[in-house]
């Protein structure tokens, strides 16, 4: 039996779970586009735009920035290729308020219809409508220097995080570690005290990674090449988000309590699904209330 007869035996057999590697993948990945292999008209302004910013000092009464002649979607390839993770960065410019009120509105409709977490993922991650967690954002006071979103990133071999944002402002880079909850979870049982399975779940899984991350830090940048890139972040600058439930399940009882567990807690926020659809629906001012 020769090999390629092997291959397609073993790729038959085993179809499921190649479909899940290769899907990984491509989430890992932003984008459609491979932005680390430009050709043709790309990789010639790529080399325009560089060499151009190259010469040192720059008399601008006699040249202009190439980049002004190009089209948003070279603009893009010059940016990313550029970036230190060209296929992870969040590019938000030119997003215009009709087309972010249009996506808002699409989101809240999967919410409201969403049974569970898993069905918005399906939705971002389908549509690659990563703006979504990329909203998140807003929720800091980084990101507005540099963006970048990694879905389905590994912390260590048996656990991961649904997103993995890296944003920088001029005090360094951060990280933000996003677990997504069912948004048809009240975040506290009717009794008022005890948390919903699901906020027990969220939780736990970012105590997880907390835990992890304090041990393991320097594992983790290193075997997703942010230490190669020059991205150094220091636990102080690593933060943790869970998504859960909606703005009008949360109760006096439930508000209170997720208080308290973020006060009582180092760099852990907890947001309602609402919460984000706000912050998508200001998308046309880009990922940051900082300027």
């Amino acid at each position: 039996m020769n090999t390629r007869t092997l291959w397609d035996k073993f790729t038959k057999a085993n179809k499921d779970i190649i479909d899940k590697i290769n899907i990984w993948r491509n989430y890992m990945n932003l984008y459609e586009v491979d932005y680390t292999k430009p050709t043709g008209k790309y990789a010639a302004a790529i080399k325009e735009y560089n060499e151009f910013w190259s010469q040192g000092q720059i008399d601008f009464s006699k040249a202009s920035d190439p980049i002004e002649k190009f089209d948003d979607e070279m603009r893009k390839f010059i940016y990313n290729f550029n970036s230190k993770f060209p296929n992870n960065v969040v590019w938000h410019y030119h997003r215009d308020k009709t087309s972010v009120d249009l996506e808002v509105n699409a989101l809240r409709k999967v919410i409201n219809s969403a049974k569970n977490e898993h069905d918005i993922q399906d939705y971002i991650k389908k549509n690659r409508k990563w703006f979504i967690p990329a909203s998140i954002f807003k929720e800091y006071n980084f990101g507005h220097k540099e963006t970048y979103l990694f879905p389905e990133m590994k912390l260590g071999s048996s656990m991961q995080a649904d997103y993995v944002l890296c944003g920088r402002n001029s005090d360094g880079y951060s990280l933000i570690l996003v677990e997504f909850e069912s948004p048809a979870s009240t975040f506290v049982l009717t009794d008022g005290y005890k948390l919903s399975a699901s906020a027990n779940s969220g939780l736990g899984q970012i105590n997880q990674w907390k835990e992890w991350m304090e041990s393991n830090n320097t594992t983790f940048f290193n075997e997703h090449k942010f230490t190669e890139k020059g991205i150094n972040v220091p636990i102080t600058r690593i933060h943790y988000c869970l998504v859960i439930s909606r703005r009008n399940q949360m109760e006096t009882n439930d508000r209170d309590r997720k208080n308290r567990i973020i006060s009582e807690s180092t760099n852990l926020n907890i947001i309602n699904y609402d919460r984000v659809c706000d912050y998508v629906s200001n998308l046309d001012e880009g990922y940051s209330t900082y300027r």
